[in-house]
C-alpha cells in the first residue's frame, strides 16, 4: 500500500495518536520538508493543534481549503485506522 501512496498527485503525511510523524510520502516532503520524527504540535498553530488532537481522539474529520502563492489547496485532514473502522463513523447501511 505504501507504493500506491508514494505515486499519488497528494501530499500524505501520517502522524501516531501522539501526533509524531511515522509517514510522508514524497509529495508532502517536497511541500512542507522532511518532517518524519517530529510532532505536528511543533508545526501548527495552537488552534489547530487543538483541532487535530480532537480528531484524533474522536475520528472526526476537517476539510477545508487554502490558498497559497496564488494556488488553492483542498486541505483533507482524517485519521487512518490501520486496523477496522470504528463502529462510531457514519456508515450507510445498503
Amino acid at each position: 500500500m505504501k507504493d500506491f501512496f508514494e505515486n499519488v498527485a497528494v501530499s500524505m503525511t501520517v502522524c501516531d495518536l501522539e501526533g509524531k510523524v511515522i509517514y510522508q510520502n514524497v509529495k508532502a516532503v517536497e511541500a512542507l520538508g522532511e518532517a518524519r520524527g517530529n510532532n505536528l504540535q511543533e508545526c501548527h498553530q495552537p488552534s489547530s493543534w487543538d483541532k487535530i488532537q480532537q480528531m484524533l481522539r474522536e475520528g472526526t474529520t476537517n476539510a477545508y481549503t487554502i490558498e497559497k502563492r496564488g494556488v488553492r489547496k483542498l486541505i483533507y485532514q482524517t485519521p487512518w485506522y490501520e486496523e477496522d473502522i470504528p463502529f462510531n463513523m457514519a456508515a450507510e447501511i445498503g
